[in-house]
């Protein structure tokens, strides 16, 4: 029952270069390392660097009991694979009927549930339209929707709620002979992960930017037990100065919400494997050695922290093993940390990072920003005036000046997205700026020297 998501992404990162292959495809990135994971099973074959001493063996063929394994597959412990909910066509069913089975886990008939049908219409003429409908089973367990339209633009979906718990059936089109087949199953539900079978992977990208830290937090979690777990409270610290915070939606429904300076784990978690993953951004103060903390969601046995590297960087992890340094067949460095625990430590609910070695920036590079953009200003209006006075200007200094005058709208806008300057300051800078090279595209246009600059 696996749940993919950007995480999955994340999972990749770590076989590349360590001997370690994620046993799911990983969806592209927009990092150099994700880039390269592609490759990452051509790597992983490759023999793995010298461990550091006291590193946990990361291609262990023995677990400590309860752990998830390194590469996805399911951990040991379970005798059977929980029940999947299925959506299959049935021709012996009359077309355009669904019928819908809810069981309990043993495969026993829920009588009196509450089922919900979700219709999606995606028409070119009318664009997305939603609906539903519902109905309750009979003393069988069942329900029968019928006069479903066949339509390749509508798509059906069916679930239940059941004590807060969410259990739906993969998305489906109605076939155009026959019918369709759906069985949703339904389990205890717990709130709380102490009163469930948890185990719990973590996993760190870190990407650095010239302004930021761009961080994303990945999940694997492991249900072994026969609760479906609708957490009430769980969520991972996010550090005080983060910002841009944003999850995937997955199918499955289990996402993560940022309020209050937590990233909350938000949906219905059924036994089997779920993944889910979140990201966001710290400011880069532009020292040479920065440190941030971060929380980690319950009963987290396994840890990994991976950061694209450039020479000189060095990664410490609190409480880590040393980061071992690695490459990707792209050519792009990472470092990579993990930590593991033979039983639940409830103290592993956090890790410190501290990167050292970065490219320090000058403290003044923040009013040097505001200074640049003023002489660029200055300049151009200087070059409308001489066009005024009827001065024949070089066509390789006005190509110049509006070079520079578009670097300048760049850096502002890496200035504003970086919160270094405020929505104020950025609205006069960049009307002054747009108004400078409009007043030097009327210089090179040839317009009269009296006239008002051209729109741009």
């Amino acid at each position: 029952m696996t749940r993919t998501t950007t995480a999955t992404a994340i999972a990749a990162l770590l076989g590349v270069g360590v001997g370690v292959a994620s046993a799911q495809p990983a969806p592209a990135r927009s990092a150099p390392t994700a880039r390269a994971s592609a490759s990452a099973a051509a790597s992983a074959s490759a023999a793995p660097p010298a461990l550091p001493a006291g590193h946990p063996a990361i291609d262990a063929g023995e677990l400590p009991p309860g752990h998830p394994p390194a590469g996805g597959a399911r951990p040991r412990g379970i005798a059977d694979e929980p029940p999947e909910n299925t959506a299959r066509a049935d021709e012996s069913l009359p077309t355009g009927t669904l019928v819908v089975e809810v069981r309990t886990a043993d495969g026993q008939p829920v009588a009196g549930q509450e089922v919900t049908l979700g219709i999606v219409e995606n028409s070119v003429a009318k664009g997305e339209s939603r609906s539903h409908l519902t109905q309750r089973t009979g003393p069988a367990g069942d329900v029968t929707f019928a006069s479903l339209s066949t339509a390749s633009d509508m798509a059906y979906r069916a679930s239940v709620v059941r004590e807060g718990a969410t259990s739906s059936a993969p998305p489906f089109n109605a076939p155009q002979k026959g019918g369709m087949r759906a069985r949703l199953y339904v389990f205890p539900v717990a709130r709380s992960a102490r009163d469930l079978q948890l185990a719990v992977q973590g996993m760190l990208f870190i990407e650095l930017r010239d302004e930021v830290f761009q961080v994303e937090q990945g999940y694997r979690l492991y249900n072994l037990g026969d609760k479906a777990w609708v957490p009430d409270d769980a969520g991972a610290r996010l550090p005080d100065d983060y910002k841009a915070f944003s999850a995937q939606k997955t199918m499955s429904g289990v996402t993560f919400d940022g309020a209050a300076g937590m990233a909350k784990l938000r949906g219905t978690i059924a036994p089997g494997m779920h993944e889910a993953s979140f990201r966001f951004q710290v400011p880069n103060p532009g020292d040479e050695e920065v440190s941030f903390e971060l929380g980690l969601l319950p009963n987290v046995q396994s840890y990994r922290v991976i950061v694209e590297a450039p020479r000189g960087l060095a990664l410490t992890v609190d409480g880590f093993p040393p980061a071992i340094p690695t490459e990707a067949q792209s050519g792009a460095k990472v470092l990579f940390t993990e930590r593991t625990t033979p039983r639940l430590d409830p103290s592993f609910n956090r890790v410190k990072v501290r990167l050292s070695g970065l490219a320090s920036r000058p403290r003044g590079h923040r009013w040097a920003l505001g200074l640049a953009i003023a002489a660029l200003v200055a300049g151009a209006a200087y070059a409308w005036s001489t066009r005024k006075q009827g001065v024949t200007l070089d066509p390789d200094e006005l190509a110049q000046a509006r070079a520079r005058l578009l670097d300048g709208l760049v850096a502002l806008e890496r200035a504003k997205d970086a919160g270094e300057i405020g929505p104020k300051t950025y609205a006069r800078e960049r009307d002054a700026l747009l108004l400078a090279l409009a007043r030097l595209l009327s210089v090179e246009g040839g317009e009269p020297a009296g006239g008002e600059p051209r729109p741009t």
